[in-house]
């Protein structure tokens, strides 16, 4: 079963993780001055060539000189790549001539010593793998079960790196409150009282499908599947999803996000072609793999109610006469999320089924893709690929979600990368300013 394959995969790969990033950390503190040029004087103040890049913060000191002349000292107001902004001067200043001068800025301390702590708590299974890993640091996956766990890593800045799963999000956001979690990663952005919360997001790199078991014989030609597709309505993702956001996704591949959807939303087509489904089942049960995935299972159950089919949530793949699972999207290689789809329909088949062929021609278009001269010749053959698993079989994308990463303000260094992973070496911990009565 290729959930079962890749959760063995998985643990092999944190055992391997561990054994080769396990290291002793003899690193230290230390802050440095920085020197930088003047780019103006304006509106009574002054703007330098330095800023986050320099580690240079908000209330940061800095001094001006003219050769070694003193000519004035104050603070950072503001800082951004490049650049950073003092608070208005409230001392004369001449402005002109700023070419020759130059400041000193005491940028702020990096604590090398400090261990980073990251956590997740809401990615039940293969999400949670598409996490941590970074293209820097060897293979990190943690096992999908709700135990925490917890690893070390280290940094550029030589900090070292703990991640730990939580088994509710409640939890883990009492730990990051508290000051045991520098950062997590969540499907949701921080709530209310979350203070010296920051976040960034990204679109997930995976995407949630509803696959057909293809050894039912109720779905044949995927009618069902296909009914139930044309009543599902992305533009209401709180109906369906707990998170705070998720990008349409309308291949089984990575594709232009201008692709249009199939087959529009149209609760009165889907209503007429559930009319015309052979053997329409009373009862259909639809196996859910991840927590988060309840509520979409929920949402599709409404809906097949409607038409007087009772539906059970089960987590037993076996079991599942359709399956919302996730599927994992590779930016630099679209055969990747179709020969996961695939490997997932093969495995259904059983003999004398009548899908059996359609299948089995798919698995043959995904061999032309993989020997293709061309890139226009692959390209050719993954579009077939994703037509005929949408039009012959009923396998469908729904949506990808937003993964959020929320952190402290004494992280720094945070970034996603264009696959959706965070470039954890370039985490830092810092020393902010402080200035008695004021925060």
């Amino acid at each position: 079963m290729p959930v079962t394959l890749v959760n063995m995969k998985t643990s092999v790969r944190l055992l391997v993780g561990l054994l080769i990033c396990f290291m002793a950390v003899t690193s230290i503190a230390f802050s440095k001055e920085v020197e930088s040029s003047i780019l103006q004087y304006k509106l009574n103040r002054l703007y330098f060539s330095t800023g986050l890049e320099k580690y240079v913060y908000p209330d940061c000191r800095y001094i001006v000189y003219r050769g070694r002349v003193v000519l004035g000292q104050g603070l950072i107001e503001f800082s951004e790549p490049g650049v950073s902004i003092s608070y208005t001067l409230d001392y004369p200043f001449e402005g002109k001539n700023v070419e020759l001068l130059h400041a000193v800025i005491d940028a702020v301390d990096i604590d090398s010593l400090g261990v980073i702590r990251l956590g997740a708590a809401e990615f039940q299974s293969l999400p949670l793998s598409t996490m941590f890993p970074t293209s820097d640091f060897p293979p990190l996956h943690i096992i999908p079960t709700i135990v925490p766990i917890e690893n070390a890593l280290i940094t550029n800045s030589g900090n070292r790196l703990h991640f730990k799963r939580y088994e509710s999000l409640f939890e883990m956001a009492l730990a990051f409150s508290g000051g045991g979690l520098d950062g997590y990663f969540s499907y949701g952005k921080p709530q209310p009282p979350a203070e010296n919360a920051e976040f960034i997001s990204t679109s997930a790199n995976f995407f949630v499908a509803m696959i057909p078991n293809v050894s039912r014989e109720f779905n044949h030609g995927g009618i069902l599947s296909t009914a139930m597709y044309y009543r599902f309505n992305p533009d209401k993702p709180y109906v369906f999803f707990t998170g705070d956001g998720i990008v349409a996704q309308n291949c089984l591949y990575l594709c232009d996000s201008a692709n249009h959807r199939p087959y529009p939303y149209d609760s009165e087509a889907g209503r007429q072609l559930m009319r015309s489904v052979r053997n329409r089942p009373d009862h259909l049960k639809l196996a859910v793999f991840d927590k988060q995935l309840e509520k979409t299972g929920a949402y599709f159950a409404d809906i097949l109610s409607r038409d007087k089919v009772r539906t059970r949530l089960t987590k037993d793949w076996y079991e599942g006469d359709m399956y919302l699972c996730f599927v994992p999207l590779d930016r630099h290689d679209p055969l990747y999320s179709l020969k996961y789809v695939y490997d997932i329909v093969s495995s259904d088949t059983i003999a004398g089924r009548q899908i059996n062929p359609t299948v089995g021609i798919i698995g043959k278009y995904i061999e032309s893709a993989e020997n293709a001269a061309t890139d226009e010749i692959r390209s050719y053959y993954i579009g077939k690929i994703d037509r005929a698993f949408k039009e012959d079989i009923g396998i469908f994308p729904l949506y990808r979600p937003t993964i959020y990463f929320i952190y402290d303000h004494h992280l720094q260094g945070y970034q996603f990368d264009p696959d959706g992973y965070l470039d954890m070496k370039r985490l830092s911990k810092i020393t902010l300013p402080e200035i008695p009565g004021r925060r």
